[in-house]
């Protein structure tokens, strides 16, 4: 199976599918763009439904540092 990726000026985004969910990895471009992404949410729109959008399962804890993960 291939991995999809998908790529701008900003961050590179790969796709590692399995059985039933899939994996997403994010690369910032910049180490300042990888302070700044907190989360995502996708658009579907699936043949014969309305289009609705799916959220993410990030979910940020304090690290033991005292900053943000």
């Amino acid at each position: 199976m291939s991995m999809p990726q998908a790529k701008d000026d900003l961050v590179t985004v790969n796709g590692y599918p399995e059985d039933v969910k899939t994996l997403l990895t994010f690369d910032p471009a910049a180490d300042s763009a990888g302070r700044r992404l907190v989360g995502f949410t996708f658009k579907v729109r699936p043949p014969g439904a309305d289009p609705r959008y799916l959220d993410d399962n990030v979910r940020l804890v304090p690290s033991p540092q005292g900053e943000r993960s």
